[in-house]
């Protein structure tokens, strides 16, 4: 498992980016936070969470291993994968969502696009701990 890289960018989209390292390019999947932060040749370390599918391996990076646990906790929620767990957090910040739990009001989680009210409800249960 990849669990972090530290490397040179050599290209950043919206949603992703490649991260030269050791003279190996990684495509890394990251929330429009980070890649709007980064210039071609900054050097930065992402910590990665790797998914294994049965067509494709990819990557998913974070500025923060906090970033990553509650990335780990969306995507173990049932009905989120990867690309809507990127969502959340492209669209709320983590107190954002400790605050929505504390709350039990999952209106600021709905707002993500491709989550529906049931899914939201869930994630506010499920990663804050919330029952």
């Amino acid at each position: 498992m990849i669990a972090s890289l530290r490397g040179s960018v050599v290209h950043a989209s919206s949603d992703g980016l490649v991260l030269e390292v050791a003279g190996v390019g990684y495509s890394v999947a990251v929330t429009p936070d980070v890649s709007r932060t980064v210039h071609l040749g900054d050097e930065i370390l992402l910590h990665t969470h790797m998914i294994v599918r049965e067509d494709a391996l990819s990557l998913v990076g974070f500025r923060t291993r906090e970033e990553l646990a509650v990335f780990a906790a969306l995507i173990a929620v049932s009905g989120v994968g990867p690309k809507s767990a990127l969502g959340v957090l492209a669209e709320l910040r983590i107190v954002q969502i400790a605050l929505a739990g504390a709350d039990g009001a999952a209106r600021p989680v709905r707002k993500v696009p491709g989550i529906g009210a049931k899914t939201a409800t869930r994630i506010v249960a499920e990663v804050t701990g919330q029952r």
